[in-house]
């Protein structure tokens, strides 16, 4: 199956949900929307020092998911996302090369990272 592609609407629903995360004092280190394989859907990355505080896999998600509800945005319309371990290959990959590279928002990455394989992404922030 072909990858759908990431449009306009998903850019600024993103967006939405790290403003809300950020505002909500889970300060977002790295942001992307990314079409890692093997999924075939585009995921919402995230990954937060603050976040992690929350404790398990499970407590980060159901976090984050409260912030994205009181911020108004629907189940219906909330991304997939992905919230990874700051220590994790990928995002340490991803900060050893991109966080010292000032704004990164708006750009495509793509090609392997750690241990996963991204086909394609939009970024908000690495830091």
């Amino acid at each position: 199956m072909a990858q759908a592609l990431l449009v306009n609407i998903d850019i600024a629903l993103g967006r939405e949900v790290v403003d809300a995360l950020d505002s909500a004092g889970f300060k977002v280190n790295v942001a992307l929307w990314g079409a890692l394989s093997p999924y075939e859907d585009w995921r919402l990355l995230l990954a937060s020092r603050r976040l992690e505080k929350e404790g398990d896999r499970m407590r980060r998600y159901l976090a984050a998911n409260a912030v994205i509800h009181a911020a108004g945005i629907s189940v219906e319309r909330a991304p997939t996302k992905m919230i990874f371990d700051m220590k994790d290959p990928f995002i340490k990959e991803l900060r050893r090369l991109y966080a010292k590279s000032g704004d990164v928002e708006g750009m495509r990455l793509a090609g392997p990272f750690g241990a996963r394989y991204l086909n394609d992404s939009y970024v908000y922030r690495i830091t």
